[in-house]
């Protein structure tokens, strides 16, 4: 089982999607506590809120993006889907990384960020997206492109 990252509040969900999504690939990457980490989430521009530029963050680490449907996510780990923030009133966005699942589970990553379980399983039906036809109901496939040279 690869070392996943758990979330802090040091940064955005999507960071920690990608780098954890090279951990699943049996790839190391980048950690909270070090320059290399420091100087991605400055590059990310989500020191103070949400990654920007997933496509050029995602690339500067060595994966691409493919837009799926968050039904197909299963399917296509890994992948990042959107989800309502799992705290209580939650309203906010939030990123899970999808490892796998079968029989209508799905096993996510940070999930709940911050608290924990780090990896979760739970009914697809009950995780909370917004609903189809919501602009912010998205997922990406996540694969490697080309890992970058040190």
């Amino acid at each position: 089982m690869p070392d996943y990252l758990l979330q802090r509040n040091d940064s955005c969900c999507v960071l920690y999607a990608f780098c954890n999504a090279l951990r699943f690939y049996g790839h190391s990457s980048p950690a909270p506590g070090n320059g290399e980490w420091e100087r991605l989430v400055d590059f990310a521009c989500c020191r103070n809120g949400s990654v920007l530029r997933y496509d050029r963050v995602a690339a500067s680490l060595g994966l691409r993006l493919e837009r799926i449907e968050p039904e197909q996510a299963v399917a296509r780990v890994p992948a990042m889907v959107n989800v309502w923030g799992p705290r209580p009133g939650g309203s906010s966005l939030h990123a899970a990384l999808v490892i796998g699942g079968t029989n209508g589970l799905v096993r996510l990553v940070n999930y709940r960020h911050t608290t924990g379980p780090l990896i979760e399983e739970m009914a697809f039906t009950n995780v909370p997206m917004p609903k189809p036809g919501n602009i912010n109901r998205r997922a990406w496939a996540i694969t490697l492109n080309s890992l970058p040279t040190k």
